[in-house]
C-alpha cells in the first residue's frame, strides 16, 4: 500500500487529450471520448478528487453533454451547498418528471437543509409533488428538509409520518430528529467549534481529523451506531478529531463531536484496510479522509464493550421519556423477555427460523423470568403476531401518546434493559444487547445453519451455547 491512503495520480495530460479528441474527432470518436471522460471523472470522484471531477463535468456540459447533475453532486460533496442547490434546481427543471433520479432529489433536499429554500425552490418542489408518483415520498422528504432548516418540526412530522417508510434511511433520520425536537422543545445539541485549519491553507483536508459524511445516509439506527462507533474509537485511539454531520445519535445519547464542514476526501475502506494504512505509513495516512462504512465486529472485545457502554449514554431527557412510556404500559422492563422479529427490509435476504422454534425459546425464557408477558419489537406487528401464532405480546403500539417517529426508540430502550433478549439478524437489536445494563441479562440469536437459537456473549460476539 502506498504511503498515501488513496493517492490520485496527475491526469491533466490525459484529460486534455480526451477533450481534444472530443472536439476535433469524428462522431464515433467524439462519443468514445465523452464516455472515457465521464468514466475518468467518476474515477477521480471515487478517489475523493471532487474538484477535478467537477471541472470535467462542467466542460462536458458546456459543449452539449448532459452532466449538470453530476457537477452538482461534486459541488455537494465539496460542501458548496448554494452552488450545488442552484445546479440541482436547473437539472431538475430540465428533467422530465418521470426521469428524475431519487439521489438527485435527496442531495438537493440536503442542500436546502443547510441553506434554506428560495421561492424558486418551493415552486419547483410543489410542481414535483404528484401524489401517485414513485418519487412522491422523496419529494415530501425534500420539502421536510426545508421545514427542518426553519425548525418547523411539526410540519416535518405532518409530511413524513403518513409515509410509513421506516426502511428509508434519510426519511427515518429526519422524522426522528423532528419528533424529538418537537417533543423536547428546549432540547439543545452541544456543538464543538474548532479552528478549521487545513493542510495547505485552503478548504482542503483538516490536519488532524477524519470524517464520516455518510452517517445516517445508508442504513438505519443500528448500522449508523456501528459506523459511528468504529470511527469514533479509531479517532480516539490515534488522537484524531472525528467530524460528523447532524445525526440521530446526538439526540439520543450524550455525544459531542465537531460538525463536518467539507473538504475531506471520501473513500470506502474496510476497518482492516484503514489499520493497515496506519501500520505502513503512520497515523497521518488517515488525516483528511471521509470514511464510508468501515464498521466490523470481527475484532470485537470486552474492551470494546466497555467503551461502547461509556460512549453511548442516554441523554437524561430521552431516558425519562422512555421510562414514562414503559410505565404507561405497566411494563417491568428489568424482568422482561424481549423479542426482535425483523419483517421489513432484510427479511427476504436473511430469513428466519421456524415459528415453532421461536415459540419454544420464548416459552422457556418466560419460565425463567416468572411467566411475564413478552415484549415484541417489529416493523409489522400484525404480521409478526400471526407468524408467532399469538396475540399475547406487549408492543410499542400500547404507548398511546408516543409519536410514530419515536416508537422505535421504545423498542431500543427495552433491549438495553430487558432480562432476556432474542435478537434477529440485525445490528439494531444487537446494539441494544451491547448497551444492556441488566446484570441478569442473557442474549440469543438465530442460527439458521443449525436451525436453533444460540446464546452469545456481547463482550466477544462469540456463541456460548446452543439452545435446542
Amino acid at each position: 500500500m502506498s504511503t498515501k491512503l488513496f493517492p490520485i495520480p496527475p491526469r491533466s495530460s490525459e484529460i486534455e487529450a480526451l477533450f481534444h479528441g472530443l472536439l476535433a474527432g469524428e462522431a464515433t470518436r467524439k462519443s468514445q471520448s465523452a464516455y472515457e471522460l465521464s468514466c475518468l471523472a467518476q474515477e477521480l470522484e471515487s478517489a475523493g478528487d471532487y474538484l477535478s471531477g467537477l471541472r470535467i463535468y462542467r466542460r462536458l456540459y458546456e459543449i452539449g453533454f448532459d452532466t449538470r447533475r453530476q457537477a452538482a453532486h461534486c459541488l455537494f460533496l465539496l460542501g458548496f451547498y448554494s452552488d450545488a442547490a442552484k445546479e440541482f434546481r436547473i437539472a431538475l427543471t430540465e428533467s422530465l418528471s418521470n426521469n428524475i433520479h431519487p439521489w438527485i432529489l435527496m442531495e438537493y433536499g440536503m442542500c436546502l437543509s443547510k441553506i434554506g429554500a428560495t421561492g424558486e425552490d418551493l415552486n419547483l418542489i410543489n410542481s414535483l409533488l404528484v401524489p401517485d408518483s414513485t418519487n412522491f415520498p422523496v419529494v415530501a422528504t425534500v420539502l421536510s428538509e426545508v421545514f427542518a432548516h426553519h425548525k418547523m418540526w411539526n410540519k416535518v412530522i405532518e409530511w413524513l409520518s403518513p409515509l410509513h417508510m421506516s426502511n428509508h434511511s434519510r426519511l427515518f433520520t429526519l422524522l426522528t430528529e423532528a419528533t424529538i425536537r418537537h417533543n423536547f422543545p428546549h432540547f439543545e445539541t452541544p456543538q464543538i467549534k474548532i479552528n478549521a485549519e487545513t493542510s495547505d491553507g485552503t478548504r482542503g483536508a483538516f490536519k488532524l481529523g477524519i470524517a464520516c459524511t455518510s452517517l445516517s445516509c445508508y442504513g438505519r439506527f443500528g448500522q449508523t451506531l456501528t459506523e459511528y462507533y468504529f470511527l469514533q474509537k479509531l479517532a480516539k485511539d490515534f488522537g484524531r478529531t472525528f467530524f460528523v454531520p447532524s445525526w440521530v445519535g446526538e439526540l439520543v445519547f450524550e455525544l459531542n463531536n465537531p460538525r463536518y464542514h467539507g473538504g475531506f476526501r471520501q473513500v470506502n475502506l474496510e476497518a482492516s484496510e484503514i489499520l493497515e494504512a496506519i501500520k505502513l505509513a503512520g497515523v497521518s495516512a488517515i488525516d483528511g479522509y471521509d470514511f464510508f462504512s468501515p464498521g466490523s465486529f470481527a475484532t470485537w472485545s470486552h474492551e470494546d464493550l466497555s467503551y461502547a457502554r461509556s460512549l453511548f449514554s442516554f441523554r437524561p431527557e430521552v431516558e425519562q421519556w422512555c421510562l414514562y412510556q414503559l410505565d404507561s404500559m405497566k411494563i417491568d422492563v428489568t424482568n422482561l423477555v424481549a423479542v426482535h422479529l425483523r419483517l421489513g427490509d432484510q427479511f427476504t435476504r436473511t430469513g428466519t427460523l421456524d415459528a415453532r422454534i421461536y415459540r419454544q425459546i420464548i416459552s422457556r425464557l418466560l419460565t425463567e423470568c416468572g411467566d411475564t408477558t413478552p415484549y415484541l419489537a417489529t416493523e409489522d406487528i400484525p404480521r409478526a403476531k400471526e407468524f408467532l401464532g399469538s396475540d399475547n405480546f406487549l408492543t410499542s403500539a400500547l404507548a398511546a401518546d408516543a409519536p410514530v417517529g419515536l416508537k422505535w426508540l421504545i423498542d431500543f430502550y427495552v433491549f438495553t434493559k430487558a432480562r432476556r433478549v432474542i435478537t434477529h439478524q440485525s445490528s439494531f437489536s444487537y446494539w441494544g444487547c451491547i448497551l444492556n445494563t441488566n446484570e441478569s441479562s442473557c442474549f440469543f440469536q438465530p442460527d439458521l445453519e443449525n436451525n436453533c437459537f444460540v446464546e452469545f456473549d456481547t463482550g466477544t460476539y462469540n456463541t456460548t451455547k446452543f439452545v435446542k
